[in-house]
């Protein structure tokens, strides 16, 4: 998967350790051709039987920046971001964060204790799936509250996030979980080995599981921002929207986040501010980074999570609904040196929304393709012959649905109109009629 742009340029190296990354690296083809640089896309397989390795994967990435003197490098995963931060750590006049500063918000306990303030943060504890009892899990959840949320310390997407009620709850929730890794190291646990403090960070070295106090009273806002030569700038306020009788399956971003309260977008950006501060202190710089954040009714803003690089799968609505809302363009001429101008909301509403499904089986099993292909808003997140697995209470995501207009209601009708068409099994996916008022089917 490569492109090379003519003439004798400085070489930007893609990485595309997932199908995913590849995805989002093809948007790179919408920025506007006037740029100076050689983009080498380099994606982690050549063909669907190879497993795969993410510190073989690195050790090619320095090959590739050797041989062919690569001197800027873009991510935009979990995954991507662990890479990037391994290859600067190597070759220090690559611009992009340190190892560090990437794995401690990846890492969902260690963000908690690090980068969330006394004020933000929510009740937490550390649980290892491997050594616990009853009375440990008895007493985790008594200082959470019932209900409590739990979910792995370094999954990605809403893999594993499941409300937890009981310690039976927890014990079935522990033992699925188990079964979920059949005992296999992870790569991301291969790679804090290899390049991380595990003496400083302990719970780097294992596949744990973090239990929170479940939070069902509160809008969710997604702030974005980057660092740039060690300063932070602000990028878009998103709202993240659940359904209502399904809280922890996720329906969509939309923009912009609502507000009644004129301060309470200081108050985020504060919370953003202090978040990040204390990132570059572990040495994030030249870099999109992304944390959720709940609104509760009385306007407390409690951190949902941090990740480490840009909230890709909400490009397209930048895209359509900002002035200068182009991160990927902004990303390269962060590691270009340049600074972007500023993303400026256009008046538009814009709505990446997510279409779920709590069904397993093979995705043309619960996706129909061939629908799909009416409709140009929709980005899929699955192919033929993939399988779909159970993932807890958050359910699977098969696709985005990307729309923008002037009208919020006819915007939000249009998604739920075109997830009904493609979903084969309706019936296993949250719909408009699960919404508890109709009139507020919006969100």
């Amino acid at each position: 998967m490569d492109c090379v742009m003519e003439g004798n340029k400085p070489t930007v190296l893609i990485l595309c350790p997932t199908r995913r990354d590849e995805y989002h690296a093809a948007k790179i083809n919408d920025i506007p051709d006037d740029t100076k640089q050689r983009f080498r896309f380099y994606k982690a397989t050549s063909g669907e039987n190879e497993s795969f390795d993410l510190l073989r994967y690195i050790e090619l990435c320095e090959k590739i920046i050797v041989k062919e003197n690569v001197q800027q490098i873009m991510s935009f995963s979990d995954i991507g971001v662990l890479v990037h931060s391994a290859l600067v750590q190597k070759f220090p006049s690559i611009k992009g964060p340190s190892v560090e500063s990437v794995l401690v918000p990846f890492h969902k306990y260690y963000s908690r204790l690090y980068l969330d303030s006394k004020e933000a943060t929510l009740k937490h504890v550390y649980i290892d799936p491997a050594e616990f009892d009853g009375d440990q899990l008895r007493r985790a959840l008594a200082y959470v509250g019932v209900p409590g949320l739990i979910k792995p310390c370094t999954g990605t997407g809403s893999f594993g996030v499941s409300r937890i009620s009981s310690v039976a709850d927890l014990q079935e929730y522990i033992t699925w979980y188990n079964s979920q890794r059949l005992g296999k190291q992870s790569d991301e646990v291969k790679f804090t080995e290899k390049y991380a403090d595990t003496g400083m960070y302990p719970y780097f070295a294992n596949n744990g599981l973090i239990l929170e106090e479940f939070v069902d009273d509160a809008k969710t806002a997604s702030m974005e921002g980057y660092v740039f030569q060690g300063e932070i700038f602000h990028w878009q306020i998103t709202e993240n929207v659940y359904w209502k009788k399904h809280p922890l399956t996720f329906k969509g971003c939309a923009m912009p986040f609502r507000t009644f309260d004129e301060n309470l977008t200081a108050r985020l950006w504060a919370t953003y501010d202090a978040i990040i501060g204390k990132a570059i202190e572990r040495g994030f710089d030249n870099q999109f980074i992304h944390v959720e954040a709940f609104v509760r009714p009385n306007g407390d803003v409690k951190v949902m999570e941090i990740n480490p690089r840009m909230f890709t799968q909400i490009i397209p609505i930048y895209r359509m609904c900002c002035e200068n809302g182009d991160p990927m363009a902004a990303l390269l001429d962060i590691g270009s040196g340049v600074r972007p101008g500023p993303c400026i909301w256009n008046d538009k509403f814009g709505f990446n929304g997510y279409v779920v499904t709590f069904a397993t089986g093979k995705a043309e099993e619960l996706l129909d393709f061939d629908e799909v292909a009416n409709f140009p808003e929709v980005s899929l997140r699955c192919c033929h012959g993939d399988e779909i697995r159970d993932c807890g209470d958050g359910g699977a995501n098969l696709a985005y649905v990307n729309i923008a207009g002037k009208n919020r209601q006819d915007v939000m009708m249009r998604y739920y109109y075109i997830c009904e068409k493609i979903l084969k099994k309706p019936e296993f996916s949250p719909s408009i009629e699960d919404e508890e008022d109709c009139n507020d089917y919006v969100y």
